[in-house]
């Protein structure tokens, strides 16, 4: 077994000590930097980044980024995150080898780049310069204010807590942090598995410069943390907090919990001079104040919430689970989330912004009368409810592992990504709960949760303890696929019946969630014929939509053409998405550890009645397993004469196993048998 925890690194942690030293105009481009090319000895494939900087003052963020792009598949080296609202200054050029150029300066000179897809509900918008080709450097640099009405030095979108990850999958010549003396709030720098960065200082600013950087990218089904790249981490100590720190980490976490934070506003500051109309719940949403802060002590409610309470919590069940998964569900259909917007609403960013201003996630009264809030307004929802029904949550505070590991050593009270709301019960597992996801089953972890650390806390007495979210079998995570063929002269109609159930379904009913009835079953159509070549789709019809509960599934009809002859090969699963996404070329040897998603069962089968004159090749079964899961495919027949029907039944199950590097061997072997059982096909012979 692998523990998911990072390695223990040298931390450079600094007592903060400006203006920022300014990108100066674009300079002419050296012969040199165009002679780059393809290098395998330097390991330069598709492009080379050529400066990047990161350059944090306290008013201001200013980021700079210089690529050398020479192939078509470089150009992706080029993509930037999309600019938030507060970016201004924004200007760059696209550079050609003979000399033009075509420059930019506003956020309209950026294109919007389909999202590639994959596990994350949300993937990152990101945009692509304009006149980007496959021989060309892009120079582009922009401004991100800081949110200054609070004293903050990082913009309003990041809270208290920030990282920067250096390095990436394209080699980088040169790549620097640099941080004005002065700067307000805690840093710390993780080098990971890199040489150490040179350091120096210049125009009243700390420079941190790791050069040659290898392209790093994580290999399929592993883990970005655990590649340990540099990360820089901005952070918010007050002082309070840094007196708790400085008597020990167990005494750090103690006050994390529950010492109201920061002092900076208090509410006896509310209301008073210029800050009059300053909505209270908003301040301490934007300074993130403590857990018990959010949860209990900041919490407003009144009328609105009163009578959302005598709704919800009118005949709940009497066990405490039931009672929990009842509750939940009736709250989701009262007050939506913003970040899971439905077909009709206003698209995610501009709810969020408008929540922004009008509330804080604490203020419940609010919440209910606009019958929506945000991820963690439905967490303190949620959980005040929960204790208004008589029951006695506990709290997980957890860190999405795509995105870092938790580390308790480190005093950043901002690392979670995530809180879920835990409910016992006697002779019972306990019940997660996770309201910032309303589509996700209750009972079920994201997978990029589970078996990941964090803090347990006890609501009661406000205290916590280092918890470790467990592994969920694959039972809970369950893909079914019903065909039925009826075969004719080359071809064979197909009706196919599906369901989905614990992630899956939350991970499909995404795939629809903003469409509308007709669109959803064009893009299922469109997913059907992209996925297998000969296939004809008649009929594509997504069942229930995908915003209400219990499981999902899709029905689909259609023709897939077969050679016709003595002989005939029949593919008994047309369009059936892969178990387990298999990439089509795999690297040959491999250092970091092993991540599977989590654990998850498949099953197919697929009936039809065998031409009269044909008969089925009867083919032994094939069932293999090894530590991570186990692959079955079955054929078999009934009947006799003319009245011969063939049925195929199919199992992946994929257990939540992660495993060393050195099981490397061992994985590919089973993604083998995935492959080969998923290309079987039945023969039938005339006779």
């Amino acid at each position: 077994m692998v523990r998911l925890m990072p390695r223990i690194l040298p931390v450079l942690l600094w007592a903060t000590l400006g203006l920022p030293g300014l990108a100066s105009d674009w300079k002419p481009i050296p012969a040199e930097v165009w002679s780059i090319r393809e290098d395998a000895a330097r390991g330069y494939r598709d492009a080379v980044v050529l400066e990047k900087r990161t350059i944090f003052a306290n008013n201001l963020i200013e980021t700079v980024y210089r690529v050398r792009v020479f192939s078509e598949a470089g150009k992706r080296a080029a993509e930037l995150a999309r600019f938030s609202r507060d970016c201004h200054h924004i200007s760059g050029r696209t550079v050609y080898p003979d000399g033009r150029a075509i420059e930019y300066d506003r956020v309209q000179d950026f294109v919007p780049v389909a999202a590639v897809g994959g596990r994350e509900e949300e993937p990152e918008p990101r945009v692509l310069p304009k006149g980007v080709t496959s021989d060309c450097i892009v120079e582009v640099r922009w401004q991100e204010s800081t949110w200054k009405k609070y004293s903050s030095p990082l913009p309003r979108r990041l809270g208290s807590f920030a990282e920067w990850e250096l390095g990436g999958p394209y080699a980088i010549l040169s790549e620097s942090i640099e941080l004005v003396e002065a700067f307000k709030w805690r840093t710390s720098l993780l080098p990971g598995r890199f040489p150490k960065p040179e350091l120096s200082q210049a125009d009243g600013y700390r420079i941190i410069r790791f050069r040659n950087l290898p392209a790093l990218e994580a290999p399929p089904f592993s883990l970005p943390p655990l590649l340990e790249r540099p990360r820089f981490q901005v952070f918010d100590l007050p002082k309070v907090l840094f007196d708790r720190a400085v008597k020990g980490i167990d005494e750090f976490w103690k006050g994390a919990m529950i010492v109201p934070i920061p002092k900076l506003i208090t509410r006896d500051r509310i209301g008073t001079g210029s800050d009059r109309t300053m909505n209270t719940s908003r301040v301490f949403k934007d300074l993130d104040p403590s857990v018990k802060d959010s949860f209990v002590d900041f919490v407003r409610k009144g009328s609105a919430y009163a009578s959302l309470a005598k709704e919800v919590l009118a005949g709940l069940p009497v066990p405490p689970q039931a009672r929990a998964r009842e509750l939940l569900r009736r709250l989701t259909l009262r007050v939506g989330n913003s970040r899971e917007v439905l077909f009709g609403e206003e698209e995610r960013e501009d709810m969020e912004e408008k929540d922004r201003v009008r509330t804080g996630p604490e203020d419940l009264e609010e919440a209910v009368k606009a019958r929506r809030t945000d991820s963690k307004g439905m967490q303190i929802l949620c959980f005040q409810l929960l204790k208004d029904a008589g029951l006695r949550p506990r709290l997980a505070l957890l860190t999405n592992r795509q995105v870092r590991l938790f580390n308790y050593n480190a005093p950043i009270a901002w690392q979670f990504t995530d809180r879920l709301l835990g409910i016992e019960e006697p002779g019972h597992d306990t019940l997660w709960l996770d309201p910032a996801r309303p589509l996700l089953p209750s009972g079920v972890i994201h997978p990029d949760l589970q078996g990941t650390d964090g803090l347990i806390v006890d609501t009661d007495a406000w205290v916590c303890e280092k918890f470790r979210m467990p592994h969920q079998p694959a039972a809970m995570n369950q893909r079914g696929f019903e065909y039925q063929l009826s075969l004719d002269e080359g071809a064979a109609r197909f009706r196919l019946e599906t369901r989905f159930l614990g992630f899956p379904r939350y991970e499909e009913g995404l795939r629809y969630l903003t469409l509308d009835p007709r669109d959803q079953g064009r893009e299922l159509q469109g997913r059907l014929l992209r996925s297998e070549p000969g296939l004809t789709v008649t009929r594509a019809e997504v069942q229930p939509p995908p915003s209400t509960a219990g499981p999902l599934s899709w029905v689909a009809e259609g023709r897939l053409a077969a050679a016709a002859g003595a002989s005939r090969s029949i593919r008994p699963f047309p369009g059936m998405p892969s178990a387990l996404s298999v990439p089509e070329a795999l690297p040959a040897q491999r250092t970091t550890p092993l991540v599977p998603p989590a654990g998850s069962l498949q099953a197919a089968t697929c009936t039809f009645q065998v031409p009269a004159g044909s008969r089925a090749v009867e083919r032994p079964a094939f069932r293999r397993s090894n530590r991570f899961g186990s692959v079955d495919w079955t054929l078999s027949t009934q009947g006799a004469g003319g009245q011969v029907r063939a049925t195929v039944a199919y199992e992946v199950r994929v257990n939540p196993q992660a495993a060393p590097a050195q099981a490397y061997d061992e994985f590919r072997t089973f993604l083998g048998w995935i492959r080969e059982a998923e290309a079987m096909t039945v023969l039938l012979e005339q006779h």
